[in-house]
């Protein structure tokens, strides 16, 4: 009976340590990467340019099948509004575009003069995890 009740206060007590300890907590490098567009290349994080205080930032890519097959499509604004975009069929740059998430850091550029993509990078750090 000693025991059992022993067991049952150590049960609670563990709890309630575990539970004043549930609080967050955050440690470790954290970098805000916001949206930067020039007339060849974009990059940017996706968590911060959906909570940018300037409400215009976005990027991201989009994999989309036409009659022609599997294509990306990677559009980027800036906080004053510059946009670039561009696409691609290339099925190695797709495959990149697919690997993106909601706390992707994305890079992507296109030759000037063109609109087709010749260069993405993803990057899912967790230094980018907020």
């Amino acid at each position: 009976m000693k025991a059992h009740v022993k067991n049952i206060i150590g049960g609670a007590v563990l709890g309630l340590t575990l539970l004043a300890n549930t609080g967050l907590t955050w440690a470790g490098y954290a970098v805000n990467y916001e949206v930067t567009v020039t007339a060849t290349n974009a990059t940017g994080g996706v968590r911060p340019a959906r909570f940018s205080s300037d409400n215009r930032q976005s990027i991201g890519c989009a994999v989309d099948q036409s009659v022609s097959g599997f294509y990306m499509r990677c559009t980027a604004v800036d906080r004053n509004g510059a946009v670039l975009t561009c696409e691609s069929y290339d099925p190695k740059l797709i495959a990149v575009a697919e690997t993106m998430t909601s706390e992707s850091l994305i890079y992507f550029s296109k030759p000037a003069g063109t609109t087709t993509c010749n260069y993405i990078a993803v990057d899912n750090g967790s230094y980018l995890l907020r």
